[in-house]
């Protein structure tokens, strides 16, 4: 595949995510996983795909799969976070939003992450 074609699969499911069309987006991104599956933005953004759809197991494996790919992507973790406190799977997401918040200090999202994660566990923080 070249590489201004899975550009343009990762710029319409990237749309199809942003406009809340989580089936479609999920159907862009399986395809052009199938066709690239050793790059971890195509992981990513499948996993944005089945989060926006509700589906927290399938984003989770996706953003782990991007994760074993590239691990220093913060933003893999990130959104890994948000699957794993949708999926009340907290002291994980606690990890994953505190190495985000270690590479990237002054990430307010991940910081409020991190305080909604610890409300959740009846921890001060």
């Amino acid at each position: 595949m070249t590489d201004e074609l899975e550009d343009q699969m990762v710029a319409k499911t990237e749309e199809l995510t942003e406009e809340k069309k989580g089936e479609e987006a999920i159907a862009e991104a399986t395809e052009l996983a199938s066709l690239d599956p050793k790059d971890a933005i195509v992981w990513f953004v499948k996993g944005k795909a089945h989060y926006v759809d509700s589906q927290f197991e399938e984003a989770l494996a996706c953003f782990s799969k991007a994760a074993e790919i590239d691990r220093e992507n913060a933003q893999v973790w990130h959104m890994m976070g948000y699957a794993l406190i949708s999926l009340n799977r907290l002291p994980e997401a606690e990890q994953a939003l505190e190495y985000v918040k270690a590479v990237q200090p002054d990430n307010a999202e991940v910081v409020c992450a991190l305080g909604i994660c610890f409300a959740m566990q009846n921890k001060p923080n």
